[in-house]
């Protein structure tokens, strides 16, 4: 198959292609921001949840050890705190270990017990107290990998003092009040202010603690005997998370985008094989069928299409389509070879109706006292109209033209059945009034289809020019006289033949002199039509006559045909053209 049809076949790919994937990329960027959406909350989401179970096993590390102390021995923990300061965080333990032992052998848990001990066993209580804040903290820091990870006082009195602080760079000393301001971190301030014993994490964006940067923070609350008695802070790098975030948004989107790829491969595929690969089939199936019109083919290949669609029943109307087509194709040939046989009769029977009328001229050599000449021209292959002229004895010539209803086949055999009757009975030595009688009466018997006959029948006595006529709604006659030019006559009319049977018909008479003519005619001459819907008329009829200077008969009927011929140009021909012309000499 060449390139171009190749083309052809894949255009509806293509602008089906066209539609799908703009429609594709739309539902594609839809669900990149929806996929984005999802992530980054989620993102933020796991780390929140990631913060908060960091902050929660500080507490609850934190929580284990201190269960069991009074908020007053939580109080005193605190206040040392601030008192010693950084110097919990030194590896020097002062004071004899029998001291200590000696205290934990009489200590009751109470308050009292550790305010009334040595200095040294306060200094090693406090130190412990603050191993276990701070090993909780600091695992929890190695562990995560935050950017600061602090604790602070929330107890009345010490609210913001440092208790341990863990960073990568400058670290706050322990009893210090936080370095921050409160202005600028609502959420800390109220969770430092409330009274609120709920233990669960809270968040915020910070671009100034714990120095310039973008950052994000949770807090949570260490709550003993329902008071808040210390605030654990948490610090991760925001730069970190856009960056863990990014990582992951690009594998997502990545994915999506692969199995969306792979989703409109699939559809394309899907909608190659249901559509467009059905619409070519049936398009090259249809291509082949006008080049060998095999139906058979045609079947074979619609039936191979098996989707279960509007394609699939097109493709089933295909199939019966070419069956049409062969069997109306068989029917053409037919009635083709059945017009043929038709036509191959009408061109016998307009032999047979030429051969009816008087066709070859001079008609009567051995007389020269007229020149005769007439012609037919019929619409169609056989027409209505009849000329006739035929000598009733040695001086009476009688000239028949007449215009049968209709066209066609019917007008033929009614045009020979009146001809043959008015010849019968004109040879009878019957008057033109007696002719059209007897004529009219046997045409209107078993007329079942009531058609007619307009005709002008006259009868020249050649010794005498006097002609003496019958005119059964035919055209007027045209008489030119010597010297003269032609004219309309205005004869009498009557009633065509084979409409009324009892019919009565008026006959009249004239004299041609030797030198005149006689021209009779169909309507056929003055009802051509050109494009324009004009008619050829009676005064262009008598124009024609008149412009011709032709020395015959023959010659003056040629002469008005071709000025009819140039009236009517291209347009059809409606009805018979049929002409007569007598001049005596």
């Amino acid at each position: 198959m060449e390139r171009g049809k190749k083309y052809k076949f894949r255009r509806l790919f293509i602008q089906i292609s066209m539609i799908v994937i703009p429609l594709f990329l739309l539902t594609a960027a839809g669900i990149a921001v929806v996929v984005y959406n999802t992530t980054v909350k989620g993102f933020l989401e796991g780390q929140r949840s990631l913060m908060s179970r960091q902050l929660e096993n500080i507490v609850d590390e934190t929580c284990v050890e201190t269960n069991t102390f009074s908020s007053e021995k939580m109080d005193w923990y605190f206040d040392k705190l601030e008192e010693y300061g950084s110097k919990v965080l030194s590896t020097d333990n002062e004071g004899s270990e029998d001291e200590l032992y000696k205290f934990y052998e009489t200590d009751t848990g109470s308050v009292s017990d550790v305010m009334n001990a040595p200095e040294s066993v306060q200094y090693r209580l406090t130190k412990d107290f603050f191993d276990i804040l701070y090993q909780a903290a600091l695992k929890s820091y190695m562990n995560y990998g935050s950017k600061k990870l602090f604790m602070i006082d929330a107890s009345e009195g010490h609210k913001g003092m440092v208790i341990c602080d863990l960073a990568e760079g400058n670290i706050q000393h322990i009893g210090e009040p936080l370095d921050i301001d409160m202005s600028e971190h609502k959420v800390l301030e109220k969770l430092l202010d409330s009274d609120n014993n709920t233990m669960e994490a809270v968040f915020e964006r910070s671009s100034t603690f714990p120095d310039e940067g973008k950052y994000y923070i949770a807090y949570f609350p260490i709550v003993h005997e329902n008071r808040p008695r210390a605030i654990i802070g948490v610090v991760y790098d925001w730069n970190s998370f856009n960056e863990a975030l990014r990582s992951t948004l690009m594998q997502t989107i990545i994915i999506c985008v692969g199995a969306l790829i792979i989703v409109l491969i699939l559809l394309q595929f899907i909608i190659y094989r249901r559509a467009t690969a059905p619409v070519s089939a049936i398009q090259q199936t249809i291509r082949e069928y006008t080049q060998d019109k095999d139906s058979g083919r045609v079947v074979s290949a619609m039936e191979r299409i098996k989707v279960k669609n509007e394609l699939g029943l097109l493709s089933k109307d295909v199939s019966e389509l070419a069956r049409e087509i062969d069997y109306y194709t068989g029917e053409n040939i037919k009635l083709a070879a059945e017009k043929e046989r038709v036509t191959a009769e009408l061109d016998m029977a307009r032999k047979i109706q030429a051969d009816q009328l008087p066709g070859v001229f001079p008609a009567f050599p051995e007389h020269s006292e007229f020149d005769i000449y007439a012609s037919m021209t019929p619409a169609k292959e056989v027409g209505g109209d009849f000329y006739d002229f035929f000598f009733a004895d040695e001086d009476h010539l009688v000239l028949v033209i007449a215009d049968v209803s209709g066209k066609g086949v019917p007008a033929a055999l009614f045009m020979m059945k009146s001809m043959n009757l008015i010849k019968d009975h004109a040879m009878m030595g019957l008057s033109p009034r007696e002719i059209t009688e007897r004529v009219n009466r046997m045409l209107c018997r078993n007329n079942e289809q009531e058609m007619f006959v307009t005709a002008w029948i006259g009868i020249l006595e050649l010794s005498t020019g006097r002609v003496t006529a019958v005119n059964a709604g035919h055209e007027f006659p045209a008489i030119k006289y010597p010297d003269g030019k032609f004219e309309l006559f205005d004869d009498d009319h009557c009633f065509v033949l084979g409409g009324l049977e009892r019919t009565p018909y008026r006959q009249y008479s004239f004299t041609l002199p030797k030198g005149g003519t006689l021209f009779v005619y169909t309507d056929g001459v003055t009802e051509a039509t050109n494009a324009e819907d004009v008619m050829f008329g009676e005064e262009r009829l008598i124009g024609a006559l008149n412009k011709t200077e032709a020395s015959s008969v023959r010659e003056l009927l040629e002469s008005v045909h071709a000025e009819i011929d140039r009236f009517v140009g291209d347009a059809p021909q409606y009805d018979d053209l049929t002409m007569l012309g007598i001049k005596l000499l």
